[in-house]
C-alpha cells in the first residue's frame, strides 16, 4: 500500500497494518495474519510479504536521508496509521459491534462493525479488519 511505501521511505522499516492488509486477498481476517492455506495455494513464500504491525505503532524514525528530502525533522517518529475508510470509522467513533457509518469519499462505504467476520460466499459484502484490535 501507498501509506507502507511512504513509511518504509521516511524510516527505512517495512510493515503493514491489519486493515490494508485485509484488502490484499492474501489476509486471515479471523487470525489477523497473513492466511497459511492462501499463500501456499498460490504458491507464495510468506517472506515476501511485509511484517504486520498494529495500528498506532511506531515503526521508526525520520532518517537523516528522508529528512534532506523532505524537510521533516530527522527522528521524528513514524506511527503506523491504517486505511482511510477504516480510520474514518475510528475518526466517527464507530468501534463497537452493531455501530454503522457510511464514509464518503471517492466511493460511499456502508461499513458496519462486527465483533466476529461476515463472510459472503458470493463476495457481495466488503469484509475487513477494523483499525480497532478484535473487531
Amino acid at each position: 500500500m501507498i501509506s507502507d511505501w511512504i513509511a518504509y521511505r521516511l524510516t527505512g522499516e517495512i510493515g503493514m497494518e491489519p486493515s490494508n492488509a485485509s484488502e490484499s486477498m492474501l489476509f486471515d481476517i479471523r487470525q489477523r495474519q497473513w492466511s497459511r492455506e492462501i499463500l501456499e495455494r498460490l504458491d507464495i513464500p510468506a517472506e515476501v510479504l511485509p511484517p504486520l504491525r498494529e495500528p498506532g505503532e511506531r515503526i521508526g524514525v525520520v532518517t537523516a536521508q528522508a529528512a534532506d528530502a523532505t524537510g521533516l525533522t530527522r527522528g521524528t517518529p513514524v506511527i503506523v496509521g491504517g486505511s482511510d475508510t477504516h480510520a474514518a470509522l475510528l475518526g466517527l467513533g464507530v468501534t463497537e459491534p452493531g455501530e454503522a457509518a457510511a464514509i464518503i469519499g471517492s466511493t460511499v462505504p456502508i461499513q458496519m462493525v462486527l465483533a466476529e467476520p461476515l463472510l459472503d460466499p458470493a463476495g457481495g459484502l466488503w469484509t475487513g479488519c477494523h483499525i480497532v484490535p478484535r473487531r
